[in-house]
């Protein structure tokens, strides 16, 4: 009799808000994906174009949002959300705000404020786990604290190196973000393209099948579904 080859086991990803043991794992990971110190090569898998220390990761959470992304006891990717005000000291971030308020950037038919808009990223995803959904789960997470916050947030704004194909393929694809434009960073010396996507709230239809686990969204039969928001509670959690 054959025996048969077992497959790996994959354990669930919880998906929260930051917590303190969770800063210098999130550092570790960010010089992991950091640009200069990825190969050429390992850049067409995506890598990141700034740094934070932890201090402005800590900022970054109590301004809007910072949400990790946990498998097993292993932190396994991140998503930083903050306002346009907080985001304007720094220079590469200031440069792409002053472009969407110059050039009165539109998202469909909406003109992008600080008033109805938050700078999404960086985001980050360890290396071996690209690919399995977790950059749904981050973004649905941050989406439900971004709406729920005091500004009730109808878009997120970011940008993007143009030479960071995967991760530019995959928020297209997977987010549904649009390509705005671009602009010409004096600082860096180049050219970056701007992003966008409006929010929306989905609402779970009653499923005696599906059980309550938290906020955010969901990985149930395929598909990514949103709690609504008469259901969100700060600081809980999610699986999917």
């Amino acid at each position: 009799m054959m025996s048969q080859t077992k497959k790996p086991l994959i354990l669930p990803v919880t998906y929260r808000k930051v917590e303190e043991n969770d800063y210098k794992n999130i550092l570790a990971l960010q010089q992991e994906n950091f640009r200069s110190g990825v190969t050429e090569e390992d850049k067409q898998n995506g890598f990141l174009s700034a740094k934070f220390t932890k201090e402005q990761f800590m900022a970054m959470n109590a301004d809007l949002g910072v949400i990790v992304a946990i498998q097993g006891k292993k932190l396994v990717g991140y998503v930083c959300g903050a306002s346009f005000d907080y985001c304007k000291q720094f220079p590469l971030l200031k440069e792409t705000i002053d472009d969407i308020s110059f050039h009165q950037r539109k998202i469909g038919d909406t003109l992008m404020t600080s008033e109805n808009t938050f700078f999404y990223g960086p985001v980050c995803i360890a290396k071996d786990e690209r690919g399995q959904g977790i950059l749904e789960g981050l973004f649905n997470t941050l989406k439900i604290i971004a709406i729920s916050h005091a500004k009730h947030y109808n878009n997120c704004a970011f940008f993007m190196s143009p030479d960071n194909i995967r991760s530019s393929n995959a928020h297209q694809k997977r987010l549904g973000v649009r390509n705005i434009g671009s602009f010409f960073s004096p600082t860096r010396k180049k050219e970056f393209y701007l992003f966008a996507r409006e929010l929306e709230v989905l609402t779970l239809m009653a499923n005696p099948a599906v059980q309550m686990t938290g906020f955010g969204s969901r990985l149930y039969s395929g598909k990514n579904q949103l709690w609504s928001l008469d259901e969100v509670r700060p600081n809980n959690v999610y699986r999917s």
